[in-house]
């Protein structure tokens, strides 16, 4: 996909609100325009923290000296940062920065002297590095291994901590896999970082099948919102495992939510939409265009198929004629989707077989209520949630 087009995909996801989204978008164009200053400037005003910004303009104003805009948001940023005094500033000493292989850089830790135990025969002090977040504060504890070694390692990511961790500090993916809704839930994970531990894992586990593997892989996928691609995974776990009670009653809880195949071509659409309706109890597939829809409807039978109008290759209304024309999908009902809210466009998608018609951009409300008109509730209520 074209910069241009990236940079509108990121447009329309930040007015939608889907920060993470928008995020995600941004480091594809950093990666293949370091340089692109559009892309750099809305890195500023999705940053997470005033510091970040700060980084994203500074890099702005080595590219082009002239930018006034990034001149005149700078000064702001460096106007409202926080004050210390000269004592606090030479009693701290100078924070270290990791860096992530994606390019990020992680929250500026704070670096302190801990004194050992006189009994171990180490050097008289080490490390500790605590990871701080500007509003919830410590977010992940280290100790130099000439002390001990961590109690604990997030599977996904590896970060190390004393003690075992609900959420991770450092990829923000809960750990328990137990409650969907409370993952569902979780604005805080690091989706770069779970991607970037989601393709390690696959590859582990395609090397080597073991239950923690899948378990990992399945982890991954839920903390990303992508539930349908976390089943078959669970089900190797279970294989691997037949007698664990918790892996079969997920199992059997995923499976029983409504499915939506969701086709658009937009990386924006397919992403907010997953994102919505995971996080409401459905699970839901996303093709990019037709010729991938038809493919999934070979392996799967959804509820309900949201169905974008203008894609490469086959258009919305030729896809929907297709699926009608099936005898296996005939059922299905299937929600056009367009930007235009035109009669025509109406009629032609009902002439196709369409069930409904739906106009982008759209609300996450009106989305369900139309989830709701069409297809029945969830087959099963998990007590658990």
């Amino acid at each position: 996909m074209k910069t241009s087009l990236i940079l509108r995909e990121v447009v329309a996801a930040a007015k939608l609100g889907q920060k993470v989204v928008a995020r995600n978008l941004l480091r594809e164009i950093h990666e293949r325009e370091p340089k692109n200053e559009q892309a750099l400037m809305w890195s500023a005003a999705l940053a997470e923290s005033s510091e970040e910004a700060m980084r994203h303009l500074e890099h702005v104003l080595e590219i082009n000296p002239q930018n006034t805009q990034a001149l005149n948001v700078l000064a702001v940023h460096r106007l409202n940062r926080p004050r210390k005094s000269p004592a606090a500033a030479h009693s701290q000493p100078v924070a270290a920065r990791s860096h992530y292989s994606n390019g990020a850089t992680a929250v500026q830790p704070r670096v302190e002297m801990v004194a050992q135990p006189s009994w171990l025969n180490q050097p008289p002090t080490a490390v500790e590095i605590h990871e701080h977040d500007a509003e919830t504060g410590p977010r992940l504890v280290r100790l130099s291994d000439s002390v001990r070694k961590p109690n604990w390692n997030c599977p996904l990511c590896r970060a190390e901590a004393d003690v075992a961790l609900a959420r991770c500090g450092n990829c923000g993916a809960i750990q328990s896999i137990d409650n969907l809704q409370t993952i569902a839930a979780n604005k805080d994970v690091n989706e770069a970082l779970v991607e970037e531990s989601l393709i390690r894992l696959r590859r582990e586990v395609a090397a080597e099948e073991t239950f923690d593997g899948h378990l990992s892989v399945s982890r991954a996928l839920l903390n990303l919102n992508r539930s349908t691609e976390s089943l078959p995974h669970l089900k190797k776990a279970l294989e691997l495992r037949p007698n664990d009670p918790s892996i079969r009653g997920l199992v059997k809880t995923i499976e029983s939510r409504n499915l939506i195949l969701a086709v658009d071509d937009s990386v924006t659409v397919r992403k907010v939409v997953a994102l919505t309706l995971e996080r409401k109890g459905f699970r839901v597939l996303t093709a990019n265009d037709g010729m991938e829809a038809l493919a999934l409807l070979n392996e799967h039978r959804p509820d309900l198929i949201l169905l974008d109008i203008t894609m490469p290759r086959m258009d919305g209304y030729q896809v929907c004629k297709v699926i009608k024309q099936n005898p296996y999908t005939k059922g299905i009902p299937v929600l056009m989707l367009s930007g235009n809210d035109g009669f025509f466009d109406k009629m032609k998608g009902k002439l196709a077989g369409a069930t409904d018609y739906l106009t982008k951009p759209f609300k996450e409300d009106v989305l369900l209520k139309s989830l709701d008109k069409y297809i029945k509730p969830n087959k099963q209520e998990d007590s658990r949630e």
